[in-house]
């Protein structure tokens, strides 16, 4: 299933891009705070080689931009943090992805991770109350800070 922002912002979303040829796989998740994102609204951004979870930097919820972490492996010109880049400018320009090029949910729920019985969904039936309740708030938030009403 095709994702959609509000997916890749839920708390914990795990997702991949393709296009037919090569695939990544990706997770964005909060840093594990009472808060679902910091005060920037940033998410880290993992992403997996050879079978283990590597970290490639945060994700600023309202605009969309990845920045590479101090911590990561990654720099500007790695195929992951371009790919992870490219997709997220897409979503949150409200594009739709080349023909041939997809990024797609992997069933599991976007706000807790766990396997969902129904792929067809972003989030389980718990979490779809919390994470609309969550969206809700922080979009309240983005407009006080940006002085929109």
């Amino acid at each position: 299933m095709q994702i959609t922002k509000e997916f890749v912002i839920g708390g914990n979303a795990h997702f991949t891009v393709s296009n037919g040829l090569t695939y990544f796989r990706y997770q964005i998740k909060t840093s594990g705070r009472e808060s679902l994102a910091d005060s920037q609204g940033s998410l880290l951004v993992y992403t997996w080689h050879n079978g283990r979870r590597l970290y490639v930097g945060r994700l600023n919820e309202y605009t969309g931009v990845v920045h590479i972490g101090r911590r990561s492996r990654f720099d500007n010109n790695a195929m992951a943090f371009k790919v992870i880049l490219w997709a997220c400018n897409v979503l949150w320009t409200g594009r739709n992805f080349p023909p041939g090029y997809h990024a797609e949910t992997v069933g599991r729920c976007g706000h807790c991770g766990r396997k969902l019985a129904d792929v067809n969904q972003y989030f389980g039936p718990e979490c779809r109350r919390i994470s609309i309740n969550r969206l809700s708030a922080r979009l309240q938030e983005y407009n006080l800070a940006y002085g929109r009403c």
